[in-house]
């Protein structure tokens, strides 16, 4: 059931990939305080094309909020990283004569972001690749604790769940609106 959670959120990851352009902070600058644990320019530019940075904060910060959450619930989010086979697939960049348009698109995004971070573009997917299935371990452990694992895999079941989580990371937002500070715009 994990799965089916994680390759969706990874892909959601890959289509917020745009065209880079500059941001107007250094990279050591607070973008936000989540109950006291800052997130940095640098670690959403790391993870977001510049121009996707200010329109990923809201998930930068649920991400944070639900990895704060399971670590104050004692919950150990390693058994939702993905199995190592399904990992050691993700974290191969797709060669440069891939026909296939989603191969080409995660390329073109490891590309442009390992050049703007100084990095081959293979070094950068592994490291982004890690970094997402860390955060998806955090959502989906957050997620099976408060909501169960969905009943089956039908499309229906999977709608009602996804639905369900949404509004169960707004409301977890919501909860901990007092506890956020965004700085940039």
């Amino acid at each position: 059931m994990v799965r089916i959670f994680q390759v969706p959120v990874f892909i959601i990851f890959l289509l917020l990939a745009g065209c880079t352009s500059p941001l107007d902070y250094d990279d050591d600058e607070v973008a936000a305080l989540v109950n006291g644990k800052e997130i940095t320019i640098g670690e959403l530019r790391f993870l977001y094309a510049d121009d996707a940075v200010i329109e990923s904060m809201e998930w930068a910060i649920m991400v944070e909020l639900a990895k704060q959450e399971v670590k104050n619930m004692n919950l150990d989010p390693a058994g939702n990283m993905m199995a190592e086979a399904q990992q050691a697939q993700l974290m191969s960049l797709p060669p440069k004569s891939t026909e296939n348009e989603t191969e080409k698109s995660i390329r073109e995004f490891a590309e442009s972001q390992a050049d703007k971070l100084g990095l081959n573009p293979e070094e950068y997917h592994q490291m982004y690749t890690e970094k997402i299935n860390e955060q998806n371990a955090y959502i989906v452990t957050y997620l099976e604790e408060m909501l169960g694992e969905p009943k089956d895999d039908s499309v229906e079941e999977m709608r009602k769940y996804n639905k369900n989580a949404d509004n169960l990371l707004d409301e977890l937002v919501k909860e901990n609106e007092e506890a956020i500070e965004i700085f940039i715009e």
